[in-house]
């Protein structure tokens, strides 16, 4: 996801994946806009690509994303977000805006969650054990005042050890997770 302009690519293809390297401010604004000017064609914003950018950016990488974006397309991005984005969703990009961790986290774990089956094993493991213990009670009830249950959607996202770790990485028993998985976890994948 990293070159969007100048990309002979179709859209999705330079939108769908969610594993965001370290990426360049004009880049990055490209991205957003491509996202939220999608919503002119189709159904709405792609909240995918939105919420994977704003989800792994500093709050410093974010305002220079935000002034880059002034610049190159003269209209802010911060009003650009009111307008095509529903109250939650908006509440959502406001608080990585301003630094937010649980909703960072919260975001990777819907990334993860939300692909298709199985395919973000890894990815849902990396995000639940990056989540600290005392911010897992936090996680969840966040994850669930805008998605659901946490355990659900992991329930729905894989299957076999690879569920049982994540459910227990939701409980908070990372024993039992590594337990599960042991001297397998790379086969996992």
């Amino acid at each position: 996801m990293r070159r969007v302009h100048g990309s002979s690519a179709p859209y999705a293809a330079q939108c769908m994946v969610p594993d965001m390297g370290p990426g360049r401010p004009d880049d990055d604004a490209q991205v957003l806009y491509t996202a939220l000017h999608r919503g002119l064609s189709t159904l709405g914003p792609d909240e995918a690509v939105l919420f994977g950018v704003l989800a792994e950016r500093s709050t410093e990488h974010l305002a220079e994303v935000a002034r880059v974006y002034q610049e190159t397309f003269g209209e802010a991005l911060d009003k650009r977000l009111k307008r095509d984005l529903s109250p939650a969703d908006l509440r959502r990009a406001q608080a990585l805006f301003a630094g937010d961790r649980v909703q960072r986290m919260v975001e990777r774990l819907r990334l993860a969650t939300s692909a298709l089956f199985g395919r973000n094993a890894k990815a849902l493991l990396t995000a639940l054990e990056s989540v600290p213990p005392k911010l897992l009670d936090d996680v969840r009830q966040r994850f669930a005042s805008y998605f659901g249950p946490l355990e659900l959607a992991v329930r729905r996202s894989v299957t076999g050890p690879v569920r049982e770790s994540a459910l227990a990485l939701v409980r908070g028993d990372r024993s039992t997770a590594l337990a599960l998985l042991g001297a397998d976890f790379g086969a996992a994948f």
